[in-house]
C-alpha cells in the first residue's frame, strides 16, 4: 500500500492522470531495451524490408491493443488479467492467469534490475573510471524502486513518465540525426517492399514478425491502473492504445534510420551481419553511411 492511499487497504482512486498511464504501460513495453535486442534480431531476419516488419507487427499489436482497451472499459480493475480470463473463459482460466502473471513478474524484475546493474557498472568503468561491483548496484536500485513504490502509485507513475520519456527522447534523437546525416537522397520506400527481404520468402516476415511482437509486449499492463487512473473507463483504454502507438512510431523511427544508415546491399547480402554490426562499437564510424556519427 502506498502512502498515497486514501483509504486504508485500498488503492488510491482519481491519481494517476492520462500521460501517467501511457508512461506506465510504455515503462512495461521497455523500448529503449527492445531497439538493441529484439529489433537487432529483427532485423537479422528482414534485412532491408525491417521497417515492413515494423508496421506490419504495429498494426497487429494496436488491434489487440483495441481488443485488450475494450475489456478496460467494461471491466476497469487492478486484477486485469484475472478478471478479464475470469469473466471471459472461467475461473479456472482466470486462476491459471493470475498466477502466472505473478510468477512472471516475480522473474521480470529482478531480471530487469539485474541487467541494469550490470551495464551501469560497465558504464561507470568505461566512462568514469570507477569500479563499482554490479551486485552494489543491483542494492542500490532495488531499494529505490522499492521505495519508489512504498511512496505510492503517484510519485511511481511520475517516475515512469520521466525516465521513458527521457530514454526515448535520447535514442530518437540519435535517429533524426542519422537520417538527417545521410540526407534524403539515400531515403527508399523499399524499406516497405516485400521485394527486399533478404531471401524473397515469405518466413522471412513471419519469423522477423516473432520478435516484433515480443517487442510491443507489456501494454497491456496498463490495464492494471484500471482503480488509480482518472476517468478509468476513458483514460485507461485509450492509455493502451495510446502505448501502442507510441511505442510503433519510436520503432519506426529508430528502425528506417538503421536501415537506410546502413549500406542497404549489405542488408541485403547478409542481414545478420548487417543487424550485428549496426550496433556494435567495432562497427562504429567504419562501414556505416552514418558514421560520421561516432567517427
Amino acid at each position: 500500500m502506498g502512502a498515497s492511499s486514501h483509504v486504508a487497504g485500498r488503492l488510491a482512486s482519481g491519481v494517476v492522470g492520462p500521460a501517467r498511464v501511457i508512461a506506465f504501460g510504455t515503462s512495461l513495453v521497455a523500448p529503449a531495451a527492445s531497439v538493441p535486442t529484439l529489433l537487432v534480431i529483427l532485423a537479422s531476419y528482414a534485412g532491408f524490408a525491417s521497417p515492413l516488419v515494423v508496421v506490419v507487427t504495429f498494426v497487429a499489436s494496436l488491434c489487440c491493443a483495441i481488443s485488450i482497451g475494450e475489456l478496460a472499459r467494461r471491466v476497469p480493475t487492478a486484477g486485469w488479467a484475472y478478471t478479464y480470463n475470469s469473466r471471459g473463459l472461467g475461473p479456472t482460466a482466470g486462476f491459471l492467469t493470475g498466477w502466472m502473471m505473478i510468477f512472471g513478474y516475480a522473474l521480470f524484475v529482478p531480471a530487469g534490475i539485474a541487467l541494469t546493474s550490470d551495464y551501469a557498472s560497465q558504464l561507470a568503468d568505461d566512462a568514469l573510471n570507477v569500479t563499482v561491483q554490479p551486485w552494489a548496484v543491483y542494492v542500490v536500485i532495488l531499494v529505490a524502486v522499492a521505495l519508489v513504490a512504498y511512496l505510492g502509485i503517484g510519485l511511481s507513475s511520475s517516475v515512469d513518465l520521466a525516465l521513458v520519456a527521457g530514454e526515448m527522447a535520447v535514442i530518437a534523437a540519435l535517429a533524426v540525426t542519422i537520417l538527417v546525416k545521410i540526407g534524403p537522397a539515400q531515403y527508399s520506400l523499399a524499406v516497405f517492399s516485400p521485394a527486399s527481404l533478404p531471401h524473397g520468402q515469405f518466413t522471412d516476415i513471419t519469423n522477423a514478425m516473432i520478435f516484433g511482437i515480443t517487442a510491443f509486449a507489456g501494454f497491456e499492463g496498463a490495464a492494471a491502473l484500471g482503480e488509480e487512473a482518472r476517468d478509468a473507463r476513458r483514460s485507461v483504454p485509450a492509455g493502451i492504445i495510446s502505448v501502442v502507438a507510441v511505442t510503433g512510431v519510436f520503432y519506426l523511427l529508430v528502425v528506417v534510420a538503421e536501415t537506410l544508415g546502413w549500406d542497404g546491399t549489405a542488408f541485403r547480402s547478409s542481414p545478420s551481419r548487417a543487424a550485428r554490426w549496426a550496433i556494435s562499437p567495432a562497427g562504429t564510424g567504419r562501414r556505416r553511411r552514418c558514421g560520421s556519427l561516432t567517427s
